[in-house]
C-alpha cells in the first residue's frame, strides 16, 4: 500500500486507506501523520476527518484533536447522527 500511495500521493482514498492500515497495525503516530498531511491536501474528503478523529479519540486519547475533526466532518455531513453523538460525548468528557 505504501508503494501505491507513493505512486498516487495525490489521491485521498489511497491516503485514507493507508492511514487505516497503519492504525490497524498499531502504528498510530504514522497514521496521524498520513491523515494530517491528507486533510491539508484534501480538506473536502470527509472520511479523512472522520478517521483522524477516531484515531485521536480512541487510540491517542487526544480529545481536542478528535473534537475538531468530528466537528469538521459534521459541517460537511450535518445529518450524520453517529458523528453528532460522538461530538456530544466528547464535549461531555471535556466538560463543555
Amino acid at each position: 500500500m505504501k508503494t501505491a500511495l507513493s505512486l498516487v500521493s495525490a489521491h485521498p482514498v489511497a491516503s485514507n486507506t493507508y492511514g487505516l492500515l497503519l492504525r490497524k497495525d498499531g502504528r498510530f503516530a504514522e497514521a496521524k501523520q498520513i491523515y494530517e498531511e491528507a486533510v491539508t491536501r484534501f480538506p473536502d474528503y470527509l472520511p479523512l476527518h472522520r478517521n483522524l478523529g477516531i484515531l485521536c479519540d480512541i487510540y491517542l486519547n487526544d480529545q481536542e484533536c478528535a473534537l475538531s475533526q468530528y466537528e469538521y466532518y459534521r459541517e460537511g455531513d450535518p445529518d450524520n447522527k453517529q458523528v453528532a453523538l460522538w461530538i456530544t460525548e466528547l464535549r461531555m468528557r471535556l466538560g463543555q
